[in-house]
């Protein structure tokens, strides 16, 4: 392990260390996931720690806020906006908001950016909009990041600062836009944060965060349910209290279910034909946008016509689709690279797509070298001599990655849909920015580097390469075939 060089960063390291030796009274020491077993690195809450916080957190703000508001909300945006408008004024979300698909809580995501239109009117609403995600982007960038990297070690404020920055300009892309991804990418790993902590309450307000998260986002459902299977290996029976936060976040859907005379389940009425479609258009799509232009928008899918070609019908499940890609070996194997890769090939309109010839290149670029190399210093990290004793805090931050990892392989990802493993990439790479201010690379962090550019290069190429077949609309296999 690199030991800080910094008096500053000793000194706390010190305070964490000694706050982690036991107690001598063996018989009151924490059970389940207790510090000896699971990271819980609090964060200083003192006042001088708030105030070392608003700096970044101003930054991240203002950095976010620098860019024009949306003219217009295109596809799903508009559908999420009108909910909010909805419930804002009073009336019924169910048609407007597309409660039939969307969670019930989805409404209320936007709510303080509706409710001010009803006082300075819907032409405020791009500002609104974009002010209210930018609070969440310097929230997560301040708050959310530095407590994922504490899994590990804790974060200096040199990671803060990157942290700011970065997420300003990955995250911040996304602000515009009345989208349900950053709100419950914040919310997902707001109960990821609260795990690592550890205690009942904090378990159950991890569950109540993670329930909100995959009724406003179904596709965050695979990283909870991996996140909950690190709680249950970790905490055992405290496990129970997760659960229920989770009980409690999803029963408002039941309850308007019940209310609509649908069924007691848990989602949405549509989830089932949803799921289908994904699993579907999941066998042969390599990545579907979002054609962002101004008060219009078109459907863009990018496909393999090679998969296309193997299929003989499309599947209408997940575990049939997971069928499908073993069957069709070795193909769905670079089908998937291709998906993975591409989902981190982000134009520099997203979570929309318009044509920028360079540009695009160079932030896919960027955004494809963020979250390799984030993920590459956790995996090398928990591999380290002496990091075992916080293996699950890292277990769980690793299985929201490979949740999110598997989500992108079941479905017709768009960009977005890869929001939480770039933010986990994020938070590996300015853990890393603080980690090299320690001194300077030894020779075995030559060859990771080596491994790195390698690594960022092959995926970058394989997303590249993955995205060469755009077919305007929804795509089928037929039409797939025929690119």
């Amino acid at each position: 392990m690199v030991v800080p060089c910094s008096v500053e960063h000793s000194a706390a390291r010190a305070d964490i260390l000694a706050a982690l030796q036991p107690s001598g009274h063996s018989r009151s020491a924490p059970t389940g996931w207790s510090e000896a077993r699971f990271s819980r690195l609090r964060q200083p809450t003192t006042a001088n720690e708030a105030l070392r916080t608003a700096g970044p957190w101003l930054v991240a703000f203002l950095l976010t806020m620098l860019q024009a508001p949306a003219t217009a909300f295109l596809a799903d945006a508009s559908q999420y906006w009108a909910g909010s408008v909805a419930f804002a004024h009073g009336q019924s979300a169910y048609v407007a908001g597309g409660l039939s698909v969307h969670g019930v809580v989805t409404p209320l995501m936007y709510l303080p950016a509706a409710m001010s239109t009803r006082l300075l009117g819907a032409s405020f609403a791009g500002f609104a909009v974009l002010l209210e995600n930018s609070v969440i982007v310097a929230t997560v960038a301040t708050l959310v990041v530095p407590r994922v990297i504490a899994a590990w070690r804790p974060a200096p404020r040199a990671a803060v600062w990157a942290s700011a920055i970065l997420c300003a300009l990955i995250l911040g892309r996304s602000a515009p836009y009345p989208l349900s991804d950053l709100a419950a990418t914040a919310l997902l790993l707001g109960a990821l944060v609260l795990a690592i902590r550890g205690g009942p309450r904090s378990l159950f307000a991890a569950g109540v965060l993670g329930g909100l998260a995959a009724n406003v986002r179904p596709a965050h459902l695979l990283p909870l349910a991996a996140l909950m299977v690190v709680i249950v290996v970790v905490q055992r029976w405290r496990a129970g209290w997760a659960v229920a936060g989770i009980a409690l976040a999803l029963l408002p859907q039941v309850g308007f279910n019940a209310a609509h005379g649908i069924s007691l389940a848990p989602f949405p009425r549509d989830t089932s034909a949803l799921q289908a479609f994904q699993a579907g258009h999941g066998a042969f799509v390599v990545r579907y946008d979002t054609v962002g232009i101004p008060n219009s928008a078109s459907p863009l899918s990018w496909c393999s016509p090679a998969m296309a070609r193997r299929l003989t019908s499309m599947p209408t499940s997940v575990p049939h689709l997971v069928v499908d890609l073993v069957e069709n070996l070795p193909t769905s194997a670079v089908f998937v690279a291709e998906k993975l890769a591409g989902a981190v090939h982000w134009p520099i309109a997203a979570p929309y797509f318009a044509p920028a010839k360079g540009v695009n290149g160079l932030y896919a670029l960027l955004v494809t070298a963020v979250t390799v190399v984030g993920l590459l210093v956790f995996i090398v990290w928990t591999t380290r001599p002496g990091e075992a004793g916080r293996l699950g805090g890292q277990a769980a931050v690793l299985a929201v990655a490979a949740g999110t990892i598997a989500t992108l392989i079941t479905s017709e990802p768009e960009t977005r849909y890869a929001l939480p493993l770039v933010t986990l990439g994020i938070c590996g790479t300015v853990a890393l920015a603080g980690d090299l201010r320690n001194g300077a690379p030894s020779g075995r962090a030559r060859v990771w580097t080596l491994v790195a550019i390698v690594l960022v290069a092959a995926v970058f190429a394989t997303g590249a390469i993955g995205l060469r077949h755009p077919v305007p609309g929804f795509m089928t296999p037929q039409t797939c075939r025929a690119t």
